[in-house]
Protein backbone atom coordinates (compact mmCIF):
# COMPACT_ATOMS: atom_id res chain seq x y z
CA UNK A 1 0.00 0.00 0.00
CA UNK A 2 1.54 4.02 -1.28
CA UNK A 3 1.80 5.62 1.75
CA UNK A 4 3.89 8.56 0.74
CA UNK A 5 4.22 9.55 -3.23
CA UNK A 6 6.17 12.12 -4.93
CA UNK A 7 4.55 12.58 -8.51
CA UNK A 8 6.84 14.89 -10.72
CA UNK A 9 8.63 17.00 -8.21
CA UNK A 10 10.66 19.86 -9.10
CA UNK A 11 12.79 22.80 -7.29
CA UNK A 12 13.91 25.82 -9.30
CA UNK A 13 15.94 28.11 -5.84
CA UNK A 14 15.72 31.88 -6.60
CA UNK A 15 19.41 32.08 -8.20
CA UNK A 16 18.02 29.29 -10.85
CA UNK A 17 19.85 26.61 -9.27
CA UNK A 18 17.39 23.35 -10.26
CA UNK A 19 17.86 21.45 -6.82
CA UNK A 20 15.23 18.68 -8.30
CA UNK A 21 14.06 17.54 -11.64
CA UNK A 22 10.72 15.85 -12.50
CA UNK A 23 11.49 13.51 -8.98
CA UNK A 24 9.07 10.72 -8.88
CA UNK A 25 8.35 8.06 -7.03
CA UNK A 26 5.91 6.50 -4.12
CA UNK A 27 6.55 4.70 -0.65
CA UNK A 28 5.40 1.35 0.46
CA UNK A 29 3.88 0.99 4.28
CA UNK A 30 6.20 -1.04 6.00
CA UNK A 31 9.23 -0.15 3.52
CA UNK A 32 12.82 0.63 4.43
CA UNK A 33 13.86 3.17 1.68
CA UNK A 34 17.98 4.22 1.43
CA UNK A 35 18.00 7.50 -0.66
CA UNK A 36 21.62 7.71 -1.71
CA UNK A 37 23.80 10.17 -4.23
CA UNK A 38 26.94 12.51 -3.86
CA UNK A 39 27.08 15.73 -1.90
CA UNK A 40 24.63 17.90 -4.12
CA UNK A 41 22.77 15.41 -5.92
CA UNK A 42 19.77 16.47 -4.12
CA UNK A 43 18.68 14.31 -1.49
CA UNK A 44 18.80 16.74 1.40
CA UNK A 45 16.39 18.91 -0.88
CA UNK A 46 14.32 16.36 -0.94
CA UNK A 47 13.59 15.57 2.46
CA UNK A 48 12.72 18.77 3.54
CA UNK A 49 9.72 18.16 0.50
CA UNK A 50 8.72 14.74 1.85
CA UNK A 51 6.71 16.88 5.10
CA UNK A 52 6.63 20.36 3.85
CA UNK A 53 9.48 22.88 5.34
CA UNK A 54 9.92 23.11 1.19
CA UNK A 55 7.35 23.93 -1.53
CA UNK A 56 8.22 22.82 -4.75
CA UNK A 57 7.90 24.77 -7.86
CA UNK A 58 5.61 22.40 -9.56
CA UNK A 59 4.74 18.88 -8.86
CA UNK A 60 3.07 17.51 -5.70
CA UNK A 61 4.19 14.99 -2.30
CA UNK A 62 0.52 12.90 -0.99
CA UNK A 63 0.64 11.20 2.17
CA UNK A 64 -2.20 8.58 1.36
CA UNK A 65 -3.62 10.09 -1.54
CA UNK A 66 -3.62 13.34 0.07
CA UNK A 67 -2.05 16.56 -0.89
CA UNK A 68 0.31 16.99 2.57
CA UNK A 69 -0.56 20.93 2.24
CA UNK A 70 -4.16 19.58 2.69
CA UNK A 71 -3.12 19.62 6.85
CA UNK A 72 0.29 20.60 7.17
CA UNK A 73 0.43 20.19 10.73
CA UNK A 74 -0.94 16.96 10.94
CA UNK A 75 1.60 15.96 8.40
CA UNK A 76 4.34 17.06 10.08
CA UNK A 77 3.47 15.10 13.01
CA UNK A 78 3.08 12.10 10.31
CA UNK A 79 6.32 12.23 8.57
CA UNK A 80 9.10 12.99 11.52
CA UNK A 81 12.38 14.17 10.27
CA UNK A 82 15.44 13.19 12.28
CA UNK A 83 18.32 15.57 11.03
CA UNK A 84 22.10 15.31 10.47
CA UNK A 85 23.24 17.33 13.12
CA UNK A 86 21.14 16.48 15.95
CA UNK A 87 22.23 19.72 18.64
CA UNK A 88 20.10 21.53 16.48
CA UNK A 89 16.90 19.29 17.38
CA UNK A 90 17.59 18.88 21.12
CA UNK A 91 16.83 22.12 22.42
CA UNK A 92 15.34 20.75 26.47
CA UNK A 93 17.70 20.58 29.49
CA UNK A 94 17.41 17.13 30.24
CA UNK A 95 16.35 14.14 28.40
CA UNK A 96 12.80 13.56 29.41
CA UNK A 97 12.07 17.28 28.59
CA UNK A 98 13.22 17.35 25.56
CA UNK A 99 11.56 13.77 24.46
CA UNK A 100 8.30 15.51 26.13
CA UNK A 101 8.74 18.73 23.62
CA UNK A 102 6.88 18.04 20.46
CA UNK A 103 3.65 15.68 22.49
CA UNK A 104 3.56 18.84 24.80
CA UNK A 105 3.15 21.27 22.28
CA UNK A 106 0.04 19.53 20.79
CA UNK A 107 -1.34 20.58 23.95
CA UNK A 108 -1.76 16.53 25.03
CA UNK A 109 -3.16 15.38 28.75
CA UNK A 110 -0.28 14.81 30.60
CA UNK A 111 -0.63 11.13 30.98
CA UNK A 112 -0.41 10.73 27.09
CA UNK A 113 2.73 13.01 27.20
CA UNK A 114 3.82 10.58 29.84
CA UNK A 115 3.08 7.53 27.87
CA UNK A 116 4.82 8.38 24.68
CA UNK A 117 7.91 9.43 26.27
CA UNK A 118 8.37 6.41 28.18
CA UNK A 119 7.58 4.15 24.75
CA UNK A 120 10.13 6.86 22.73
CA UNK A 121 12.52 6.73 25.20
CA UNK A 122 12.13 3.05 25.92
CA UNK A 123 12.54 2.46 22.00
CA UNK A 124 15.95 4.37 21.73
CA UNK A 125 16.92 2.71 25.10
CA UNK A 126 17.95 5.90 26.74
CA UNK A 127 14.89 5.08 29.64
CA UNK A 128 17.69 4.76 32.26
CA UNK A 129 18.80 8.96 31.42
CA UNK A 130 15.61 10.16 31.37
CA UNK A 131 17.00 12.60 34.35
CA UNK A 132 20.52 12.98 32.41
CA UNK A 133 21.64 16.46 31.02
CA UNK A 134 21.36 16.46 27.15
CA UNK A 135 24.67 17.75 27.13
CA UNK A 136 26.30 15.15 28.98
CA UNK A 137 24.93 12.85 26.26
CA UNK A 138 27.46 10.80 23.53
CA UNK A 139 27.14 11.38 20.15
CA UNK A 140 25.13 8.48 19.70
CA UNK A 141 23.06 8.96 22.39
CA UNK A 142 21.95 12.62 21.12
CA UNK A 143 20.95 11.00 17.50
CA UNK A 144 18.77 8.63 19.54
CA UNK A 145 17.44 11.29 21.89
CA UNK A 146 16.34 13.08 18.62
CA UNK A 147 14.67 9.90 17.53
CA UNK A 148 13.06 9.49 20.14
CA UNK A 149 11.81 13.27 19.89
CA UNK A 150 10.35 12.26 16.57
CA UNK A 151 8.59 9.32 17.85
CA UNK A 152 7.11 10.88 20.87
CA UNK A 153 5.32 12.64 18.05
CA UNK A 154 4.05 8.79 16.78
CA UNK A 155 4.72 8.72 13.04
CA UNK A 156 3.75 6.68 10.44
CA UNK A 157 7.09 7.59 8.45
CA UNK A 158 10.55 8.36 10.00
CA UNK A 159 13.33 9.94 7.80
CA UNK A 160 16.75 10.48 8.50
CA UNK A 161 19.25 12.41 7.07
CA UNK A 162 23.09 11.33 7.08
CA UNK A 163 22.25 9.44 10.48
CA UNK A 164 25.92 8.43 11.36
CA UNK A 165 27.46 11.75 11.05
CA UNK A 166 29.81 12.47 13.28
CA UNK A 167 29.43 9.21 15.08
CA UNK A 168 32.07 6.44 16.02
CA UNK A 169 31.93 3.02 15.63
CA UNK A 170 30.05 2.56 18.80
CA UNK A 171 27.66 5.53 18.14
CA UNK A 172 26.84 3.80 14.92
CA UNK A 173 25.69 0.51 15.68
CA UNK A 174 23.33 1.92 18.54
CA UNK A 175 22.10 3.90 16.00
CA UNK A 176 21.91 1.38 13.24
CA UNK A 177 20.33 -1.53 15.39
CA UNK A 178 17.16 1.70 16.66
CA UNK A 179 16.95 2.29 13.00
CA UNK A 180 16.66 -1.39 12.14
CA UNK A 181 14.19 -2.26 15.48
CA UNK A 182 11.91 0.54 14.17
CA UNK A 183 11.50 -1.02 11.09
CA UNK A 184 11.20 -4.39 12.44
CA UNK A 185 8.07 -2.82 14.63
CA UNK A 186 6.15 -1.26 11.50
CA UNK A 187 7.66 2.02 11.03
CA UNK A 188 7.99 2.64 7.62
CA UNK A 189 11.76 4.36 7.44
CA UNK A 190 13.75 6.59 5.03
CA UNK A 191 16.94 6.70 5.28
CA UNK A 192 18.96 9.60 3.95
CA UNK A 193 22.86 9.04 3.08
CA UNK A 194 25.97 8.37 1.12
CA UNK A 195 27.60 5.90 3.53
CA UNK A 196 25.68 2.71 2.23
CA UNK A 197 28.30 0.45 3.58
CA UNK A 198 27.46 1.17 6.90
CA UNK A 199 23.25 0.48 6.57
CA UNK A 200 22.27 -0.85 2.92
CA UNK A 201 22.31 -4.80 3.97
CA UNK A 202 18.96 -4.03 5.80
CA UNK A 203 17.49 -2.43 3.10
CA UNK A 204 14.63 -3.08 1.08
CA UNK A 205 15.01 -0.47 -1.43
CA UNK A 206 17.48 2.09 -3.03
CA UNK A 207 17.15 5.07 -4.92
CA UNK A 208 20.12 6.86 -6.32
CA UNK A 209 20.57 10.67 -7.08
CA UNK A 210 22.86 12.55 -8.91
CA UNK A 211 21.91 16.09 -10.35
CA UNK A 212 18.54 16.46 -8.36
CA UNK A 213 17.12 13.69 -10.52
CA UNK A 214 16.33 10.10 -9.81
CA UNK A 215 18.61 7.80 -11.55
CA UNK A 216 17.99 4.26 -10.41
CA UNK A 217 15.57 2.91 -7.97
CA UNK A 218 15.71 -0.82 -7.34
CA UNK A 219 16.72 -3.28 -4.87
CA UNK A 220 19.71 -2.97 -3.44
CA UNK A 221 21.73 -5.85 -5.30
CA UNK A 222 20.62 -4.59 -9.34
CA UNK A 223 20.79 -0.64 -7.92
CA UNK A 224 24.25 -1.40 -6.51
CA UNK A 225 25.27 -1.93 -10.06
CA UNK A 226 24.92 1.49 -10.75
CA UNK A 227 26.31 3.11 -7.32
CA UNK A 228 30.06 3.84 -8.78
CA UNK A 229 29.16 5.78 -11.41
CA UNK A 230 27.52 8.16 -9.54
CA UNK A 231 30.04 8.68 -7.55
CA UNK A 232 28.95 6.61 -4.00
CA UNK A 233 31.67 4.47 -3.00
CA UNK A 234 30.77 0.91 -2.19
CA UNK A 235 33.27 -1.73 -0.52
CA UNK A 236 34.01 -4.27 -3.08
CA UNK A 237 34.58 -4.42 -6.61
CA UNK A 238 31.44 -4.30 -9.03
CA UNK A 239 33.35 -5.71 -12.07
CA UNK A 240 34.47 -8.54 -10.54
CA UNK A 241 32.63 -9.71 -7.44
CA UNK A 242 28.85 -10.74 -7.00
CA UNK A 243 26.49 -7.72 -6.09
CA UNK A 244 24.67 -9.97 -3.35
CA UNK A 245 28.29 -11.32 -1.93
CA UNK A 246 28.75 -7.20 -2.16
CA UNK A 247 25.72 -6.13 -0.53
CA UNK A 248 25.86 -8.50 2.84
CA UNK A 249 29.20 -6.52 3.71
CA UNK A 250 27.45 -3.78 3.71
CA UNK A 251 26.74 -3.12 7.29
CA UNK A 252 28.52 -2.39 10.33
CA UNK A 253 26.69 -4.69 12.94
CA UNK A 254 28.93 -7.49 11.68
Amino acid sequence: MKLLEVKNLSHRFKDGTEALKNVTFSVERGEFLVISGKNGSGKSVLMHHLNGLLKPTSGRVLFNNQSIFRDILSIRQKVGLVFQNSNSQIISQTVEMDAAFGPENLNLPKAEVKKRVNSALQNVGLEDKREHYTRSLSGGEKKRLAIAGVLAMEPEIIILDEPFTNLDLPGVKQVLKKIINLNNNGHTVICITHELEKMLAHADRLIIMDSGEIVCDDIPEKALISAPSYGIRIPGNIEKENTVDILKRMTWLG
